[in-house]
């Protein structure tokens, strides 16, 4: 194996999680340890408990890391954090000229000089697509003209929020901040971005991030305070329940079954067993559910005149991507082919490890 490790931190709405990787014989991922933190969250781009989360942070990279020498971390973050600008540049050349990678960097550093936003710090550039000789290409490398275009999307980090993970970590490594929505479609979908427009919903415990993608870029981005979470608050204020069990009942929810239906969700407790009307607990998420999903659909409509044709929606995160019914709930909802994104790797096959997995791939150790 080799001596490199990869490391990656996401940071979730519920928990922060470490992961720590290499690369064994034929250069395929090898996971060697993963820590999960749990922490208080945020709400907006604000922390419950900054403490908090920097002791979460530190905690579950000291727990992953182990022994293993790293250098580098890449840290997913989610919408809340980031502020994307999205611009169209231009410049020309004084001949015709076969372009290069150089030529694009200019390209991005254009844009760079005439973009700023109060609190946040630009960190990236992602190329949605070029414009060469009047023709829209993703990737403009060995064609001939006199100009090249751009429509590019900038990334712009919270800058409390990189403080907060510089005063823990930065002394000791060199730290990456990457949009977690994109990795995520460049993992599950990479070249079928090129093809169609895809929406990444992610979910979250109470949080959740919707980000429009398409070529290389995010042509929008959203981030809402809504999630799983809340179906457990829910149930806790009708039912009366500690959190524990309402989380128990949430995982036994089947939005499939008829509301009118006479069945119960059934918990045994130390005092007994208790008995929930299906159709009540049922309505009780949906309504909650509708929370995240009518704002998803107002971000799609918003966002859906951009393009012709329908745009897929990917369904991940792990606020409601396990509650059976919750994919053709969303389906019907928004009106388009939905899908949950899940990775393909043993012990991390679920649509709550999709953020981490996709932080790996980007990493190229996957």
């Amino acid at each position: 194996m080799s001596k490199e490790k990869i490391a990656v931190i996401d940071v979730g709405s519920s928990k922060i999680t470490a992961m720590i990787a290499g690369s064994g014989i034929g250069k395929e991922a090898v996971v060697l340890s993963c820590a999960d933190k749990p922490y208080s969250g945020f709400y907006g781009n604000e922390f419950y408990d900054d403490i908090e989360f920097e002791d979460a942070l530190l905690s579950a990279l000291s727990e992953a890391k182990g022994k293993f020498k790293i250098k580098k971390i890449t840290i997913g973050v989610p919408n809340a954090f980031f502020k994307f600008s999205r611009r169209r540049f231009k410049i020309n050349f004084d001949r015709q000229k076969k372009i290069k990678p150089k030529d694009v960097e200019v390209l991005l550093k254009t844009g760079e000089k005439d973009i700023e936003v109060a609190g946040y710090k630009l960190i990236s550039a992602y190329p949605i697509t070029f414009g060469v000789n009047g023709k829209r290409v993703f990737d403009p490398i060995g064609f001939h003209s006199d100009e090249l275009g751009g429509y590019i999307s900038y990334a712009f980090l919270n800058l409390s929020f990189m403080d907060g993970v510089k005063r823990v970590l930065s002394d000791k490594y060199e730290i990456k901040f990457v949009p977690t929505g994109l990795k995520e479609g460049e993992y599950f979908l990479g070249e079928q971005l090129k093809a169609a427009p895809a929406v990444i919903a992610d979910v979250g415990y109470i949080n959740s991030s919707f980000s429009l993608l398409y070529g290389g870029g995010v042509v929008a981005d959203e981030s809402v305070d809504a999630g799983g979470g809340f179906i457990s608050a829910a149930l806790m204020e009708k039912y009366g329940l500690t959190l524990e069990l309402a989380e128990e009942l949430k995982r036994k929810i089947n939005l499939g079954l008829s509301e009118d239906a006479k069945s119960s969700y059934k918990l045994q407790t130390e005092t007994g067993l208790l008995e929930f009307s299906v159709g009540e607990v049922n309505r009780v998420a949906k309504s909650v559910i509708d929370e995240a999903v009518g704002a998803l659909d107002e971000f799609i409509e918003k966002n859906s005149q951009k393009f012709q044709g329908e745009i897929k929606l990917y369904l991940t995160g792990g606020g409601i991507s396990r509650i059976r019914g919750a994919k053709s709930h969303v389906a019907t909802r928004t009106g388009l082919d939905t899908e949950i994104l899940v990775p393909q790797i043993p012990e991390y096959d679920k649509p709550e490890r999709a953020s981490l997995i996709s932080l790996l791939a980007g990493e190229k150790c996957l």
